[in-house]
């Protein structure tokens, strides 16, 4: 899209001159670029083109002003300012910015020469020195606020650029597997088998993050089309911790996701178990949707007053032991991420919650049901990463129980009662809404971090679409508990330093380009008005 916007774009001046050589040149000038940055910088071709393509992006309208004046071409002068921002951060060799300046003044030169002006190639080598200039001020900027941090922020600084510009975040990745820990995961499965389906309620003990496809953001994704293809639907679900607990690449991840795929498939390893009939408590400003087992409790915590975000990372350990005192061999805590809210680092607010949800007892399931439905929310419905909802149903002692599921990061107020309030029509005793605390669609603009989900008709339709499905797929079924032990690497604690200088970072590296974009545009349009009115 990004190669037809700046071509199809020049399409109009290009047409004037009618000199062949002047679209010949469009062309090899790209070609040359994605040559250099091929042999000095450590992208692919499809890397390297999305680098040039990005880089001539944001000078596309000065490129048509130009060319339709008489001066085309200049946008490849103006571009080395993002080549240069980008790349140093991945190849500190010197020799690349001298090898990038004469490509570059080659392309102007023969730009020059179709015009037949050596005035114009003394403008365009003026172009390209501002351009140099601009990166060397905003690289500088960013090396100066490294000075104040025990990190490599320049390296940081300039993967973030490269993953702005380009989506493309294996640098960034790369930064984080550097300072990375080894960690022991818990996973924890609730699975339900009927003779038509087996549902997984999959707990990885790790965190969907950072953002986009970096990290484990992608794990809910990588889990759910891995099992899909087994027959096998999933539900997973967020449990305790924050951004110290996100798998350290997307490679890392996908690891992850097939050893819980794995184990989930050995049946060898499944545990069966004894339900009992779900139940809800309350204290407080929280509640807590439990499914309780003869071997794990499944405690799903919201915060639906005060809202919520990332329940403390040492309340899953707190949580097995109070277990333990009640004769349970563990309890297993999901946070419903269902309200946006003030983060809690204390584990003491919860406890109150987690004795309350685990001294209840409640009657064995004689027969229990399973059911599962799905659908599509037609529409944009802002803060769902995707537009698949699921619905799980489970029918104990002739009550039925749900549990919705989105694709999002936390939401609104109003959310999560208005799709209770449909599952409970529909004839559900209780439901619970949770979202994955999703983290795919983070980090694309820069006035928010993340959108919750919002209300929307169209999601409360959905949402009744699933449920009915789901309570039409009801069948007798058996539950077998997993607890499946990962060796991974996490980002550890040294993660919110970096997300703070990263935001710092980006708010600067965004300030800057703003600023730099503007100047070189308004310089080189300035030019070719001026040019075209025989000013100059």
């Amino acid at each position: 899209m990004l190669v037809l916007l700046v071509f199809i774009g020049s399409l109009g001046y290009i047409t004037m001159y009618r000199n062949i050589f002047v679209i010949v040149l469009h062309f090899l000038a790209v070609l040359a670029y994605v040559i250099v940055v091929v042999a000095f910088l450590p992208f692919d071709v499809g890397r390297a083109l999305n680098l040039v393509m990005a880089s001539l992006a944001p000078f596309v309208f000065a490129e048509i002003v130009c060319g339709t004046l008489g001066e085309p071409g200049v946008f490849f002068a103006l571009s080395t300012f993002t080549i240069m921002i980008v790349s140093k951060g991945v190849n500190r060799d010197s020799g690349f910015p001298l090898i990038l300046a004469l490509v570059t003044l080659l392309v102007q030169f023969m730009y020059a020469l179709a015009l037949g002006s050596v005035y114009s190639f003394c403008i365009r080598c003026i172009f390209v020195s501002l351009a140099f200039v601009c990166s060397y001020l905003t690289i500088h900027g960013i090396d100066s606020l490294g000075r104040r941090y025990g990190l490599d922020i320049l390296k940081l600084a300039n993967a973030w650029s490269s993953y702005i510009l380009t989506r493309d975040g294996s640098s960034l990745e790369r930064v984080f597997m550097e300072r990375s820990v080894d960690y022991r995961a818990t996973a924890r499965c609730l699975l339900f088998e009927s003779d038509e389906m087996r549902i997984a309620f999959i707990v990885p003990g790790v965190h969907f993050g950072p953002f986009g496809r970096i990290g484990s953001a992608l794990l809910p994704y990588q889990l759910d089309l891995m099992l899909e293809r087994c027959g096998v639907k999933s539900f997973v679900l967020h449990g305790v911790g924050s951004h110290e607990l996100n798998i350290a690449s997307s490679t890392q991840s996908a690891e992850f996701a097939k050893k819980v795929r794995n184990y989930i498939l050995n049946r060898s390893a499944w545990i069966e178990v004894e339900l009992y009939k779900p139940f809800r408590v309350v204290d407080g400003g929280r509640d807590a949707f439990v499914i309780p087992t003869s071997k794990n409790s499944f405690i799903a915590i919201s915060s639906p007053i005060i809202g919520g975000d990332d329940l403390p990372r040492e309340l899953q350990s707190v949580a097995d032991r109070i277990a333990r005192m009640y004769g349970i061999e563990g309890a297993t805590i999901i946070d419903c991420h269902n309200l946006e809210g003030e983060k809690i680092d204390s584990v003491e607010p919860f406890i109150p919650i987690i004795v309350k949800a685990l001294s209840t007892s409640t009657t064995k399931c004689k027969e229990f049901k399973v059911g599962y439905g799905e659908d599509l929310v037609h529409g944009k419905v802002r803060g769902l990463c995707s537009n698949r909802v699921k619905v799980f149903a489970l029918e104990c002692n002739g009550s039925k129980y749900g549990l919705v599921y989105l694709y999002g990061n936390n939401a609104r107020i109003g959310v999560r009662e208005a799709l209770r309030r449909q599952l409970i029509k529909l004839g559900f005793s209780d439901a619970e809404v949770v979202t994955a605390d999703d983290h795919l669609c983070a980090a694309l603009t820069f006035d928010a971090p993340y959108f919750p989900v919002e209300l929307n008709e169209n999601l409360i339709r959905t949402v009744e679409s699933a449920a009915r499905k789901a309570l039409a797929s009801l069948r007798p079924a058996k539950a077998w508990f997993l607890e499946i032990p990962i060796e991974t690497k996490i980002m550890g604690d040294c993660v919110y330093q970096m997300l703070r200088v990263t935001e710092g970072i980006a708010r600067y590296v965004v300030n800057k380009l703003k600023l730099f974009f503007a100047i070189l545009n308004a310089a080189a349009i300035g030019y070719a008005l001026l040019s075209g009115l025989h000013l100059i």
